[in-house]
């Protein structure tokens, strides 16, 4: 068993561990896959929260 090159091991300190040694593109991949879900499930949750405040107002009027 030979040791894996460090650049799979760099990312263990952003709180990635050597996924099967994925390249770095995987890692940059899946980061940016992460930030886009994130995103996503942001807008999301305004989306829900406008319906209910719309739906607030229209009961208080």
């Amino acid at each position: 068993m030979d040791l894996p090159d460090l650049s799979q091991w760099e990312v263990e300190s952003t709180g990635w561990f050597n996924l099967d040694a994925l390249d770095e593109f995987g890692m940059v991949r899946i980061a940016a896959a992460k930030k886009k879900a994130k995103k996503k499930a942001k807008k999301k949750a305004k989306k829900k929260s406008k319906k209910k405040s719309k739906l607030k107002a229209k009961l208080l009027r």
